[in-house]
């Protein structure tokens, strides 16, 4: 947040956004710590949330959830250190780091 941050004047585009990304964490947990972040601010959001809730829509994130039969065992979402050109670029980053935590 910067001088130039200005509240918004209408909340509910913000809120609704937020909660549309708090309800794709079920099947995106790479995101969950983002939405968690950008959900703290549902009542008093500035314009620098609203312009981050909508770069998640676009973030390369690395993000998996292991399961041993139905219990998870281990899971973690992080941000990727270099921004992939496209999803599948996205996606076998994520599965190298994820191929590392299992083995």
């Amino acid at each position: 947040m910067n001088d130039s941050d200005r509240p918004l004047n209408n909340i509910n585009g913000y809120q609704k956004l937020v909660g549309k990304l708090i309800y794709l964490t079920l099947t995106g947990p790479n995101i969950s710590y983002v939405v968690h972040i950008l959900s703290q601010f549902m009542h008093d959001p500035y314009e620098s949330h609203l312009k981050l809730a909508l770069r998640v829509i676009r973030k390369s994130t690395t993000g998996f959830n292991i399961l041993l039969g139905s219990t998870p065992i281990s899971w973690k979402s992080k941000k990727q250190g270099t921004i992939s050109r496209s999803s599948a670029e996205a996606e076998f980053r994520a599965l190298s780091v994820v191929t590392c935590e299992v083995i």
